[in-house]
């Protein structure tokens, strides 16, 4: 969630986000978005939820994705893509409809994710 803030929020490490506890019920002391901003801090650390500013999440995100590209990179400078390229054989053999690009972009975003697990 994007606050106006410039703060994004996710589920601190270790905690149970997505379950269906709702927070308690809370009544703003006053109005406009400072008041909301403060009850919505209050309700994400009641939650567990950590509340991240915006320009720390790009930064986080531009470093994953430089991290893979040059994964990628090193895949191809030093010849090793020939695991990726048969499994791209194999799943185009096997009767896949994929382009390469969209294949690569596939492993991609699965590296991404497996980052992103670990942080």
């Amino acid at each position: 969630m994007h606050l106006r803030d410039g703060s994004f929020c996710a589920a601190r490490p270790g905690s149970r986000s997505g379950s269906p506890r709702r927070p308690p019920a809370r009544v703003a002391t006053g109005t406009g978005q400072a008041a909301a901003l403060a009850a919505l801090r209050s309700v994400a650390a009641d939650c567990s939820v950590g509340l991240t500013p915006h320009q720390t999440v790009i930064q986080r995100a531009l470093a994953a994705v430089e991290t893979v590209d040059q994964r990628i990179a090193d895949l191809q400078k030093k010849g090793s893509m020939k695991e990726l390229n048969a499994e791209f054989k194999a799943a185009r053999k096997a009767g896949a409809i994929v382009r390469y690009h969209d294949f690569l972009d596939g492993k991609k975003m699965a590296m991404l994710e497996a980052i992103a697990r670990r942080r």
